[in-house]
């Protein structure tokens, strides 16, 4: 029987000081998630998403608002009847995508304590919770914070099935957690291709772990995963067939990956660079003491395997790269950095106070060098509709003509019904 394989430091974090730090780890990315939500402009996607939902029927929304997308059908489906539910205030609107972010918070702690320890658990979570790139996608109502929650949970019950405990040969427990892998991974599925991709990586990946007695069940899992993406099939058909995300995506560079890497840290050189000072070091030490798992491979392998998808792609067919499209791995590149940092200094005493640095210098970097509630972040509309208004207030509407270029004029009036304005536009 397989075991759980940890990249154990000598001296391990207490329950009560993980507990402390997993605690604030969470609030901090809670209140960034719960701020942004509510202060910042729904954006372009956002908007053409919630636009692309107001249909009388679930079949019009498929046919008009689906099938011109190039995601599968679920997120714009929770979109569809959540509006008709809770209505479209923005904060409301983005709430299940903030929660989903958070929650994803804590399962990158739960999966990075479980395939290695406490710290990169915790080192992990920290960095997610607090750089700008995963804080956007995090409350996104778009696919990509979802998508990385099933996958997370996918990734854990996964891990649970395939590298049981001594204790945990329960065949209700088995079968409970063979439920919960099946419904993350079709929640996968019907996310976004790329947590699709995800899905799939980590479904090849089982060949080289498998034991006699989840042969048949795997199978079977396999079965009813590919079964309930059959709805979808003529969807992702008809997508495909396009090629291109509306054929305005460039064509990867060569430096794509370091690009990222670098994007991810709030796109500073010098914080990246500090990052890796540590981790080159520490994967070299993750080799020599031969602490470098299977956990470590797998973390790679996911990682490369949905970069390497998306690349390959992107530059034999149509370009469809994005850095939101390696979100759905970025947990496992965490792992990884984390494991080389504990193996940096995991002998010095409290080494664990690095996490509660970590986080500080996130949040300070995020909040005021990238000015994440002070800056527009994105092409934004709630601003240009109150510039609007206080401009024909301050000008007069007959000293002014207004002219709007935007993709659909429902964006904007969107939040001119917010505000309660009804603005003179010369042209649209």
């Amino acid at each position: 029987m397989e075991k759980l394989s940890s990249n154990s430091s000598s001296l391990k974090i207490n329950s009560k000081s993980e507990n402390i730090l997993l605690a604030l780890i969470i609030f901090v990315g809670a209140c960034f998630r719960l701020l942004a939500a509510h202060k910042l402009s729904l954006s372009n996607d956002e908007l053409s998403a919630l636009t692309r939902a107001r249909f009388d029927t679930f079949y019009q929304m498929i046919e008009k608002g689906v099938y011109i997308d190039f995601h599968p059908a679920g997120i714009q489906s929770l979109i569809y009847y959540w509006l008709k539910i809770f209505g479209d205030n923005p904060f409301v609107f983005r709430l299940p995508f903030v929660i989903s972010g958070v929650l994803s918070i804590y399962f990158i702690f739960a999966l990075g304590k479980k395939w290695f320890s406490s710290f990169t658990g915790l080192w992990a979570a920290a960095l997610f919770s607090v750089f700008q790139f995963s804080i956007l996608y995090s409350f996104f109502a778009r696919p990509y914070t979802p998508g990385l929650f099933f996958g997370l949970i996918a990734a854990y019950s996964w891990t649970i099935l395939f590298f049981p405990e001594k204790n945990s040969s329960k065949k209700f427990n088995n079968l409970f957690w063979w439920l919960v892998f099946i419904l993350s991974m079709i929640g996968c599925t019907h996310t976004h291709y790329f947590s699709f991709v995800f899905a799939g990586g980590l479904g090849l990946s089982s060949v080289f772990f498998l034991r006699k007695d989840i042969v048949k069940p795997l199978l079977l899992s396999g079965c009813i995963i590919l079964l309930a993406f059959l709805p979808e099939w003529e969807i992702f058909q008809e997508q495909l067939s396009t090629g291109d995300i509306g054929g305005w995506l460039a064509s990867p560079g060569t430096w794509y990956l370091p690009e990222f890497f670098i994007h991810i840290f709030n796109d500073s050189k010098y914080l990246a660079i500090g990052v890796l000072l540590i981790a080159v070091p520490g994967i070299f030490l993750l080799f020599s003491k031969k602490r470098w798992n299977k956990f470590h491979n797998l973390a790679l392998g996911w990682f490369l395997f949905s970069f390497l998808t998306a690349y390959l792609y992107s530059v034999l067919r149509h370009p469809v790269i994005q850095f939101s499209t390696l979100y759905f791995t970025l947990p496992f590149l965490l792992f990884i950095l984390g494991s080389a940092v504990e193996a940096v200094f995991s002998e010095i005493k409290k080494f664990y106070l690095l996490i509660p640095f970590a986080l500080f210098i996130g949040t300070v970097h995020t909040t005021f060098s990238k000015k994440l509630f002070s800056k527009s972040q994105f092409g934004v509309f709630k601003e240009i509709a109150l510039d609007i208004k206080r401009w024909e207030h301050e000008y007069g509407v007959d000293s002014l003509k207004t002219i709007v270029n935007v993709i659909n004029p429902e964006y904007l009036n969107y939040y001119f019904r917010k505000i309660d304005y009804k603005p003179e536009i010369f042209m649209w």
